[in-house]
């Protein structure tokens, strides 16, 4: 197997690198970075104020109180939720435009795994990676049932957006005839 040259590390929800970073935040982020990535997975989920934060599953274990906590982020307010820790870390929730910022300061490309299932959720993470200057330097991985729908409408906000799909038909329509690069 020839490796490409220039080879890329991707970090998968940024790469679990020790226990007190807790993944899916930018301090995790800002490891895969140090560690050599110039790709990160990040996964978004959408508080029940419309702000687009870093977490894998909606139900996450904060530290509340001295506590482990389970909050449904989807159904928390995110000033309600920011400044408790994850789990057994320093970290704390990060916001997707504070992981934008990071990665836009230091060059890093962003695969936005979008857990949001909404179509219009998923066009206003477009225009936030747009209006941070990130277009062309992040992909799109959408869960949303009608991708089809979901990649027209993220590209009509963002020409450069590039997109991840596990599948090679999507509802009998072959990839390559779908018309998006």
């Amino acid at each position: 197997v020839k490796i490409p040259d220039p080879m890329w590390i991707s970090s998968y929800r940024r790469g679990r690198v020790n226990a007190s970073i807790a993944e899916n935040t930018v301090e995790a982020i800002q490891q895969a970075y140090i560690n050599g990535s110039k790709y990160v997975e990040i996964d978004v989920q959408k508080t029940n104020d419309d702000v687009f934060v870093l977490s894998h599953d909606k139900d996450i274990v904060l530290n509340v109180n001295g506590q482990p906590t389970l909050i449904d982020i989807t159904k928390s307010n995110y000033n309600d939720i920011k400044d408790f820790k994850i789990g057994n870390t320093s970290c704390k929730i990060s916001t997707l435009y504070s992981a934008l910022i990071y990665a836009k300061s230091v060059g890093l490309f962003c695969n936005l795994d979008c857990k949001v299932g909404n179509l219009n959720d998923e066009k206003s993470i477009a225009k936030m990676v747009v209006d941070n200057g990130m277009s062309g330097a992040c992909i799109y991985n959408t869960w949303e049932s009608r991708f089809v729908q979901c990649a027209l409408g993220i590209k009509s906000i963002d020409s450069n957006a590039g997109f991840v799909w596990s599948y090679k038909v999507i509802e009998n329509i072959p990839f390559d005839q779908l018309g998006i690069d």
